[in-house]
């Protein structure tokens, strides 16, 4: 990215028409492995244009978060053996997946969200260096893991 201007907007295009012409997909939730379902859709619609549909989520029931916490923690077990370099290197590999891709992430972002094309490749390559930071931390850190945690955002 050193050298590169910003934003070069013949690859933003390419971009954005890429993520424009992508097959559209119904998403559900997957929990331990498996695709959870409601039956209730929920459609992806950009703030942008009304007409740009991105796909369709499906609504959590209730007790989705509790299956997922109980899917973690059974994951936990065998994810905490795995060594501080393993998970260094599994976070670099999503940093330079995320970094050549850099203009279809911020073309998504800037459709998802309505940010200018400058904001949202700001924002990704804020993101990118934040998990090229966490793969730096990976490998170096004391410790061990704790255990499942969770965050939810309204």
């Amino acid at each position: 990215m050193s050298g590169e201007p910003l934003v070069d907007d013949a690859k933003f295009e390419e971009a954005l028409q890429r993520v424009l012409d992508r097959e559209k997909h119904d998403l559900s939730a997957i929990v331990g492995g498996m695709n959870i379902a409601s039956g209730t859709d929920l459609p992806l619609v950009s703030p942008v244009d009304s007409t740009i549909i991105f796909g369709t989520l499906q609504e959590p029931e209730k007790g989705t978060a509790t299956y997922a916490a109980e899917a973690a923690a059974r994951a936990f077990e065998s994810w905490s053996k795995t060594s501080q370099e393993e998970r260094s290197r599994i976070l670099r590999f999503v940093v330079n997946a995320m970094g050549t891709r850099r203009y279809d992430l911020a073309a998504e972002v800037v459709l998802s969200t309505g940010f200018t094309r400058r904001e949202a490749m700001l924002e990704v390559d804020r993101f990118v260096e934040i998990l090229r930071q966490a793969a730096d931390d990976a490998a170096s850190i004391k410790g061990k893991p704790k255990g499942v945690w969770g965050i939810i955002a309204l």
